[in-house]
């Protein structure tokens, strides 16, 4: 008796360690693997050439993620292409991000880039530009900024955006000295930056900025601050597809024949009529 007792009892501890070596293995967490990047359909040689993928960033009213047709700049973009039977799919990082992108082919191309010597060496450049964009300053109505000549910055503290291309006359200013240049990291900082006085002025296109300041800042907030209505430059964006992608030479070409005849039948100045803030 005693020795069937003492089997029972060995088997049932047997079963008694299979058990808790089987729960603590289930309660051995997986390893974690993160999840593979997925490459734009450009990186992969498997695009569709009738779908051109485009990594854009905010710059609202001319594009942005949450607007009505991706933004005014985007929706003319957008049209002009399926002019010529080209779907456009938008995706939105920061603006640097972006650009480095399409420049790599990852993407096939961007927009809302001026043209520049060293652009048009990495993209095919639409032959017009998208809009007419004015870059004014904007500073505190306490202390309002009112200029005749970028020499009247002397002493001002100016706030820039990081991963923003400027004017070359900031290049020239920058090298006497005289003005100091401070970046944030958004629009949205430099905003803040000027209602709490750590910078006096603060360039940026002008309908950008107000909407920028109707969207995020509070009426209290936005009644202290003002711009000075005499605009630093008229910007000009333009459409730029990677020269990475061979097929791209042929899109910028037909982009620019959808974009003239947008233009001819009045539909691009029906899409511009009401892009402001």
């Amino acid at each position: 008796m005693n020795r069937v007792h003492c089997i029972l009892r060995s088997i049932a501890i047997l079963i008694l360690s299979v058990l808790i070596f089987s729960g603590c293995q289930a309660m051995i967490p997986a390893p974690f693997l993160p999840p593979t990047p997925v490459p734009s359909p450009s990186a992969t040689g498997t695009s569709n050439p009738s779908i051109l993928h485009m990594a854009i960033g905010e710059w609202p009213p001319h594009t942005g993620k949450n607007l009505p047709h991706f933004g005014c700049d985007a929706w003319v973009v957008t049209e002009a292409f399926a002019q010529e039977g080209i779907t456009v799919a938008y995706d939105f990082f920061p603006w640097a991000r972006a650009l480095d992108l399409s420049r790599n082919g990852d993407w096939d191309g961007t927009m809302e880039w001026d043209k520049s010597p060293a652009l048009s060496a990495d993209f095919f450049v639409s032959q017009d530009f998208l809009s007419a964009q004015e870059w004014v300053f904007f500073s505190h109505v306490d202390r309002p900024f009112s200029w005749r000549t970028l020499d009247d910055l002397s002493g001002k503290v100016v706030g820039l955006t990081s991963g923003y291309t400027y004017s070359s006359a900031f290049e020239n200013l920058r090298r006497r000295g005289n003005i100091h240049f401070e970046e944030a990291s958004s629009d949205q900082a430099n905003f803040r930056k000027l209602l709490m006085g750590r910078i006096d002025v603060f360039p940026i296109e002008r309908n950008v900025g107000l909407v920028l300041l109707n969207q995020i800042f509070t009426p209290e907030e936005r009644n202290k601050i003002t711009y000075d209505p005499q605009p630093i430059k008229e910007f000009h964006p333009y459409v730029f597809l990677s020269r990475a992608n061979p097929a791209n030479e042929d899109r910028i070409e037909r982009f620019n024949r959808g974009f003239q005849q947008l233009k001819d039948s009045g539909r691009y100045a029906e899409i511009m009529k009401d892009c402001g803030p």
